[in-house]
């Protein structure tokens, strides 16, 4: 039997039985362990799942720090050739294989001294953004907030 089909199977026994009779203490009874038993295996399930997507995440950082790790080796690696190749004056290299040619960036701006940098050159950017702390202490306090609501919801909790 499923968990579900037990929930129903006790519902209409609620409906259906007279509390007070032989026949439905023993029978509620039956039910309420089986649907313990299967309530108790979906929530070690649902725990099952957790420590899976906690290993997932786990391998996620571990994969991202080794991706770094080695975009910095590479980073390092370009840094060393193109050293050498400047010390001898060599702009390209070419194999069978490749072409490694050492070229210019686009021109950069370099800000060394944001208080040095005239008004002219300065943008005034205003960014409105909701506070819903501020929303919730109106609505908390009995005041009405078009377009907002506080919401009270749930959430199942597994220890």
């Amino acid at each position: 039997m499923k968990l579900y089909e037990v929930t129903k199977d006790i519902e209409e026994m609620l409906e259906k039985t007279e509390p007070d009779d032989d026949y439905f203490s023993d029978t509620i009874e039956s039910l309420q362990m089986a649907w313990e038993e299967k309530a108790g295996g979906v929530s070690a399930y649902i725990g099952n799942l957790e420590a899976t997507v906690a290993a997932i995440k786990n391998a996620e950082k571990n994969m991202a720090d080794r991706r770094k790790s080695i975009l910095k080796k590479v980073e390092s690696l370009k840094k060393y050739l193109m050293d050498n190749m400047d010390r001898l004056n060599i702009d390209k290299i070419e194999t069978e294989y490749f072409v490694t040619k050492i070229k210019k960036n686009p021109p950069k701006v370099v800000i060394n001294n944001e208080e040095e940098v005239p008004e002219d050159f300065w943008d005034k950017q205003v960014k409105w953004v909701i506070n819903k702390t501020k929303i919730k202490k109106a609505l908390i306090g009995d005041d009405k907030v078009q377009g907002a609501e506080i919401v009270q919801d749930r959430r199942l909790v597994i220890k």
